[in-house]
């Protein structure tokens, strides 16, 4: 009774850490790519202003902060 509860069950529970796991890698990599699309935009003109700084900061934190 109990191999075949255990045998049932333990798939399930995996495919639903999997999926989480795989969700909460893709949201990280989403704001990685943010991150560093607001990085090519402050460095295309080769200066990068005091409102493109705090841009860049706060993705920077967002990035870590998700940790």
């Amino acid at each position: 009774m109990i191999d075949t509860l255990l045998t049932y069950t333990s798939p399930i529970i995996g495919g639903v850490v999997g999926i989480y796991s795989y969700y909460a890698f893709k949201r990280r990599l989403h704001m990685v790519r943010q991150f560093i699309d607001t990085l090519d935009d402050a460095l295309y003109d080769d200066r990068i202003s005091e409102d493109e700084f705090r841009s860049l900061w706060s993705r920077f934190k967002a990035m870590f902060s998700s940790i």
